[in-house]
């Protein structure tokens, strides 16, 4: 398959979001870090020793629970011979099912990091240790921007596709005088005085900022007329700063009206900017889907059969896609039906149950495979890149709800 480092950080990022929101029951969701040096003879002979001592926990559920995350580690491990090239991260725990306590679920999670993992580290606790991956995604590609004009300003950061503000703020300068005579003079030199000022201050504020920012790449400046010129001439920003203007871009609006715009045109100065990509692919997608309607698909069942048929250019997929493909049975009666459901769904079916049509009897999920791997695992067959689309941007937002975070463009029409 053909992903770039980006997108598979970002699909390694989408799981650790994922972990993070599961909350177990006090002490029992286990994360275990395995450096790819370690001797797993090692980490089994470790996981003994925690398996015994977990017998002294006095309540009885937890105890069990701990009790069978660790023996669902060991055995997991059997199936390894070594440690992958960056190491595995081990998540297991039990999940509540429902409100009620003793309804948890066993379930494990495999991570191979994208870096190597430096440390072994066993943890129990009532949500998963996920710091040393998270450090693994901090954003490589970070800017900071600053929108100004004569009345207001805004300070933030571009981080790969994700925009943050930092701070916002007015100069508190009046409006044009209209008289004529030494008056209009006197007033003219009051107004530079308060603009100047807050130029000034608005560059202590950015200075206390990108300071505070580690790997900022540069700093872009946008705003109408010449006030990000005058800007840089009133000395507002120091030098080591303003050696990283990498560029000024000519917007209509100053303060938080402009964000946006310098956004959709920051593509002027950063072409290889991850969310100018972005940006870029899911336009053109939305354009081929009026215009050009046969060179795209989009819905779970049209773009897996697009796959299959290996007529799949790029793969579109919202980070935020959480749905499920589910095979429920009847036990009594053998019925068998197979659904598309998002996690609440399926979370219902576990705690409310869902009757048989036939026989009435309660359904049993048997089976349940995420449709995001899913589909990442067909395109890795098929040689479709993938581009996994931020839920952060306004394209990324658009894309996942009018599309159902799922589409593709095509390498030609489908019949």
């Amino acid at each position: 398959m053909n992903n770039s480092k980006a997108e598979n950080e970002r699909l390694f990022k989408k799981r650790i979001k994922e972990l993070s929101k599961i909350k177990g029951w006090g002490t029992e969701l286990i994360s275990l870090y395995i450096p790819p040096e370690k001797n797993l003879a090692e980490v089994t002979n470790y996981l003994k020793r925690e398996y015994s001592q977990a017998s002294n926990i006095k309540d009885k559920i937890t105890n069990k629970n701990v009790r069978a995350c660790i023996k669902t580690i060991m055995q997991r491990l059997k199936t390894i011979n070594k440690p992958p090239k960056n190491g595995l991260a081990i998540f297991c725990g039990a999940i509540p099912t429902s409100n009620s306590r003793g309804t948890e679920k066993i379930e494990i999670f495999l991570i191979e990091p994208i870096m190597p993992i430096k440390a072994f580290i066993y943890r129990c606790g009532g949500s998963f240790f996920l710091e040393p991956l998270e450090k693994m995604v901090l954003p490589k590609e970070i800017y900071g921007f600053i929108v100004i004009d004569r009345e207001k300003a805004v300070i933030g950061l571009i981080k790969d596709v994700y925009v943050q503000l930092l701070g916002k703020y007015t100069s508190g300068a009046p409006g044009k005088h209209s008289k004529g005579g030494q008056s209009q003079q006197r007033f003219n030199r009051l107004r530079e005085k308060i603009i100047l000022e807050y130029f000034r201050r608005v560059g202590e504020h950015a200075t206390s900022f990108f300071r505070g920012t580690p790997n900022l790449k540069g700093i872009i400046i946008g705003g109408p007329g010449f006030a990000k010129q005058d800007f840089l001439r009133a000395d507002a920003l120091p030098s080591d700063l303003e050696n990283k203007v990498v560029g000024l871009i000519d917007i209509g609006y100053g303060g938080e009206e402009g964000v946006r715009e310098l956004v959709s045109k920051v593509g002027e100065v950063l072409s290889g900017l991850v969310i100018v990509k972005e940006k870029k692919l899911v336009q053109d997608f939305f354009k081929k889907v009026v215009e050009e309607p046969n060179l795209v698909t989009y819905g779970f069942n049209n773009v897996f059969e697009a796959l299959r048929r290996e007529a799949v250019a790029t793969l579109l997929l919202s980070e935020n896609l959480s749905l499920h493909r589910v095979k429920l049975t009847c036990r009594t009666c053998g019925y068998i039906d197979e659904k598309i459901l998002n996690g609440k769904e399926i979370n219902e079916i576990v705690t409310k149950g869902v009757p048989c049509p036939k026989c009435n009897s309660p359904l049993y999920i048997e089976e349940e495979k995420d449709l995001f791997e899913e589909l990442i695992e067909e395109a890795g067959k098929h040689n479709a890149e993938v581009f996994i689309v931020s839920a952060e941007t306004e394209e990324g937002k658009q894309f996942a709800s009018a599309f159902n975070g799922v589409g593709a463009l095509l390498k030609y029409p489908l019949t």
